[in-house]
């Protein structure tokens, strides 16, 4: 890798410090930052925002390969890698390396680099279940608003910051530090570090924490503009999802202006690590019949995401009523002591509790028998969110009379449940004084 700055009379090395054996076959410059330089080499892709001084690999998931060739498609500011044998990649927005200085990465804790607008559409799902075997596709790049940052050391644990000491002191060929004790029982109960990008609008409310990387490096996050869903938290491992199934999402921000922090959680604290950094939500705005006022849009949605919240935490809670329910039936025979009274009393509960799970979630006896059964509160609910959620236009009067029906309908039942939750307490009270074994929702006294 060589530069002339006589037009080919003198030549010199831009090697730098690129490591032995890496034989290059292209290079390519930036169009706006003449210093910020690619080339493709035997080993795979690297970068130089010095004009050849010092020389990063850019991975990303690229595999050791043979690159090519490079070109840069420029209205989007992507570069593009051939490579041998392996097809080739897209680095999609590679404009963060502009601002990117070796200054930078040495005495900077963190970085937050600039984005370009988001583009708000609704995301065409991909189905490719009928495209035959034959048919392949890459993925797209990540819908939303994309956030690069670079992290100089990382958010450590005590743990990991421990054993960077040891590998230090064995390279030194000092005395390894031996922890106490203490020391690792601090490692072993303390909850792991996170970071998130934080967005604000230009309010500075938060709309939504993203989980990033911790580690040391450069890394990518998007932000799929949406508020976080209000389902239960669930904290269940992730499962597969077909291409077509949609995970659990909230409705889509306004556009305008926000800002995107980068901050740590660590001990129960929340620490800005850098930013805020402003950015544009633009709207496509391609939709026949998008909506006229979308400041009424949001209002309504938010109503819609708030009910939809108490609802789908109202049907958790009979999970966790009948759960109850079950254990204490079970204590109540194994109790000799009890009332005979207690268990009657236990019945009544379970009445009342089935009444309103059929309320919330519809008639089991007849949908399982193939009858007409009208929807029930969690089914207008879900159904409002699932329509409003995917689409840019006003709500319908549909929307809005279902929304009426559903609030209305659950703030009888969910009054009902919160007097069947404080009844079941007083009756695990009883049981508990004859004696009871310990079951779920109880606290057990001496």
């Amino acid at each position: 890798v060589a530069v002339s700055r006589d037009r080919g009379r003198t030549w010199k090395s831009m090697r730098g410090d690129l490591p032995e054996r890496q034989v290059a076959y292209t290079l390519i410059q930036d169009h706006v930052k003449p210093e910020l330089l690619f080339i493709g080499t035997e080993f795979g892709l690297w970068v130089t925002v010095d004009e050849g001084t010092h020389w990063h690999q850019l991975k990303g998931g690229l595999p050791t390969i043979q690159v090519r060739e490079l070109d840069i498609q420029r209205d989007w500011e992507d570069l593009a890698v051939a490579t041998f044998g392996r097809g080739f990649y897209i680095l999609d927005d590679y404009t963060p390396l502009r601002a990117m200085t070796e200054e930078r990465l040495e005495n900077e804790e963190a970085i937050l680099f600039p984005t370009r607008e988001a583009l708000r559409y609704i995301e065409q799902t991909d189905r490719v279940g009928d495209r035959g075997d034959g048919f392949w596709t890459a993925p797209n790049p990540p819908y939303g608003a994309v956030f690069t940052y670079w992290l100089r050391d990382g958010i450590q644990t005590k743990k990991e910051l421990r054993s960077e000491a040891e590998k230090a002191a064995r390279k030194d060929k000092t005395e390894t530090p031996l922890p106490s004790m203490a020391e690792l029982r601090e490692e072993d109960l303390e909850t792991e570090p996170a970071a998130f990008i934080v967005v604000r609008d230009d309010q500075g409310t938060v709309v939504r924490r993203v989980k990033a990387d911790r580690k040391k490096g450069l890394h990518r996050v998007a932000w799929d503009l949406r508020w976080p869903s209000a389902a239960p938290t669930d904290l269940s491992p992730a499962k597969d999802r077909a291409p077509w199934d949609q995970p659990d999402r909230g409705p889509l921000a306004l556009p305008g202006f926000y800002t995107a922090s980068l901050e740590e959680q660590s001990d129960g604290e929340w620490k800005t690590l850098v930013g805020p950094l402003t950015f544009e939500v633009e709207a496509l705005e391609l939709a026949t019949l998008t909506a006229a006022d979308l400041s009424a849009v949001e209002i309504f949605q938010t109503d819609v995401r708030e009910l939809r919240r108490s609802v789908l935490g109202a049907v958790k809670l009979t999970g966790e009523v009948k759960t109850r329910l079950e254990h204490l039936r079970q204590a109540l025979v194994d109790t000799p002591e009890a009332d005979p009274a207690l268990m009657a009393e236990l019945e009544g509960l379970k009445t009342r509790y089935d009444d309103i799970v059929m309320q919330l979630t519809g008639d089991r006896t007849k949908a399982e028998r193939n009858v007409f059964t009208p929807p029930a509160i969690v089914g207008r609910v879900e159904r409002i969110a699932s329509d409003q959620w995917y689409t840019t236009q006003a709500p319908t009067a549909t929307h809005r009379q279902a929304y009426e029906w559903a609030a209305d309908a659950f703030a009888a039942q969910n009054a009902k449940l919160e007097q069947l939750v404080a009844d079941l307490g007083a009756l695990e009270s009883k049981a508990e004084d004859a004696g009871a074994p310990w079951t779920p929702g109880r606290m057990p006294t001496p």
